[in-house]
């Protein structure tokens, strides 16, 4: 929300207009979540929805993304009973896709 304030100030539009920036929103440590990885302006919608009303209200161009970099993981129990994620490699997801969107954008 303080981003898209940040750009009203930044580029004064007129009334009416919407700010025409590309501006992707990316969701990190999405590790674990696979199906909204796949759909996350659906994520987005569900779990932000005042964000989400938001850029489609003041933005011309907007994406939204999850990214995370646990390829996968295992658990450990702690002698409280306690479970504990681990990483056990590194994959990187959903790093590359919000600059290459931004990339080609470009007016």
């Amino acid at each position: 929300m303080q981003l898209l304030s940040y750009l009203d100030a930044l580029k004064p539009r007129r009334k009416g207009r919407k700010i025409d920036v590309p501006v992707a929103i990316v969701f990190t440590k999405a590790d674990l979540c696979d199906e909204p990885i796949r759909d996350p302006e659906a994520f987005a919608r569900a779990n932000t929805p005042s964000l989400h009303g938001q850029c489609q209200a003041r933005l011309e161009r907007f994406s939204f993304y999850l990214s995370g970099v646990a390829g996968s993981t295992g658990r450990l129990i702690d002698g409280n009973d306690r479970e504990i994620l681990v990483p056990l490699r590194i994959e990187p997801r959903g790093v590359v896709e919000p600059f290459a969107w931004m990339v080609s954008q470009q007016r």
